[in-house]
C-alpha cells in the first residue's frame, strides 16, 4: 500500500475551497454591480421618457400658439403635422360616409336555395341574443388620443421626439 501525505491533500483541498470562496465572492460582487447598473440605466430611460414628454408638450403649447404664423425653420415640420390633421380629418369623413351608405344596403338571402344535406338550425337560433351575454364588471375603453383633432384649437399627440441629450 502507498504512503499517502493527508497534508498536502488536505491543503489542496483548502486551497480549492479558498478559491472557489473567492470565486463565489467576485461573481457576486458582480451580479451586484451588473443589477446596479441595470436599474441606473432603466432609470435614465425613465428620465429619457420624462424629456420625450416634456419636448412634445412644449412641442404642442408652441404649435398652438403660433401655427397661424410659424417661424421658418418650424415651416417644415408644422406643415408635415396639418397635413396629417387634414388627412386624419379626411379618412374620418371618408369613414362616416361608408358608414351612412351601408346603413341603406341589405342583403337579401332568401332566394338562396341550401340544399337538404347542408340545412341546418334556422339562422336566429344559431347567435346568442345580447341580452344573454353575461356584463363584467370591468369594461375595456379603448381612448383614442386624436378624437379631439376635430376641433380647431386641437393639436394631436406624436410618437416620438428627438432625445438627444446624453
Amino acid at each position: 500500500m502507498a504512503n499517502f501525505d493527508f497534508s498536502k491533500i488536505k491543503k489542496t483541498a483548502n486551497k480549492v475551497a479558498d478559491k472557489t470562496v473567492l470565486f463565489a465572492k467576485k461573481a457576486s460582487d458582480k451580479a451586484v454591480e451588473y443589477a446596479k447598473v441595470t436599474k441606473l440605466n432603466a432609470e435614465i430611460v425613465s428620465e429619457k421618457d420624462k424629456m420625450r414628454k416634456a419636448y412634445q408638450e412644449i412641442g404642442q403649447i408652441y404649435y398652438k400658439l403660433h401655427k397661424d404664423a410659424v417661424e421658418a425653420e418650424y415651416a417644415e415640420p408644422a406643415a408635415a403635422l396639418e397635413a396629417a390633421i387634414n388627412s386624419i380629418k379626411a379618412k374620418r369623413a371618408e369613414i362616416e360616409e361608408l358608414k351612412a351608405a351601408n346603413k341603406d344596403m341589405s342583403v337579401e338571402v332568401e332566394d338562396v336555395e341550401i340544399p337538404e344535406e347542408i340545412e341546418a338550425e334556422p339562422v336566429e337560433e344559431i347567435f346568442v341574443e345580447e341580452d344573454s351575454i353575461p356584463e363584467t364588471e370591468e369594461a375595456v375603453v379603448e381612448e383614442d388620443i386624436f378624437a379631439d383633432i376635430e376641433t380647431e384649437d386641437s393639436i394631436p399627440e406624436t410618437e416620438e421626439a428627438p432625445i438627444d441629450a446624453e
